[in-house]
């Protein structure tokens, strides 16, 4: 008796150490950030910049505060967000008639953070950018392309070039370009109820392209190429 009492006490200290030392999950939403615009000139003033910045409202988990890191490594290159304006505001020193600009757009979808941010460079001429990251809140990890699609094939490459062939500027689209980006899941995606859209930057499939190429591939044609992660991430109404 005296054995068997010792081992349920031994069982129950191990199932409180268990239950103080394993991490637990919250629900995080758009409610716990907040996106701060920052604007600021260089030293002759024609150099201009407006920069969004995103921040956590209170890091007061260690759920929350392991996600401000990620977000901060994903964003900022592993500085806070104050730390990279300052960066910013260093190499702008010796600039000239030039502007520069960073959006930014958050969706929250479950335990997902769909973070969308377009960038622009203007002196001369323009060139813009655009990222897509997909954040799982509770393995605090970006997913990768390979944690939203299956069965990437040509077929799937195929239904892209498809809907592809409906952009504007579609004609100056270099079909090596835009074979290579696919196999190198060289693009970016987002999500809404729509379906999926695919993303590429000025230049990147069309050398003579004014613009980003953007299509939306409808959820029905889609739903079979989703991981069920990338599944859960279509909105529903």
């Amino acid at each position: 008796m005296k054995d068997r009492s010792h081992s349920k006490m031994l069982v129950s200290l191990l199932a409180i150490t268990f239950c103080l030392t394993a991490p637990t999950y919250g629900q995080i939403s758009k409610a716990d950030f907040e996106i701060v615009p920052a604007e600021f000139k260089g030293k002759d003033e024609t150099y201009t910049a407006s920069v969004d910045l995103l921040k956590l409202k209170a890091a007061d988990t260690p759920q929350k505060q392991r996600l401000k890191t990620l977000l901060d490594n994903t964003l900022y290159g592993g500085a806070t967000a104050d730390a990279y304006v300052d960066k910013l505001k260093k190499e702008s020193a010796g600039k000239s008639q030039e502007s520069y600009y960073e959006k930014l757009k958050l969706d929250a979808v479950g335990k997902y953070l769909h973070i969308e941010r377009s960038s622009s460079r203007c002196a001369a001429s323009c060139s813009d950018d655009m990222k897509q990251y997909v954040i799982n809140t509770q393995t605090q990890k970006r997913l990768t392309h390979n944690e939203l699609f299956v069965n990437t094939n040509a077929e799937f490459a195929k239904l892209i070039e498809k809907h592809l062939q409906s952009a504007e500027h579609h004609g100056d689209v270099d079909k090596k370009e835009f074979d290579k980006s696919m196999k190198d899941k060289a693009y970016e995606v987002s999500f809404d109820k729509e379906g999926v859209g695919f993303h590429w930057n000025k230049y990147q499939i069309a050398a003579g392209a004014v613009g980003r190429f953007d299509v939306v591939i409808p959820r029905a044609e889609i739903e079979k190429y989703l991981t069920p992660t990338g599944l859960e991430l279509l909105k529903r109404d």
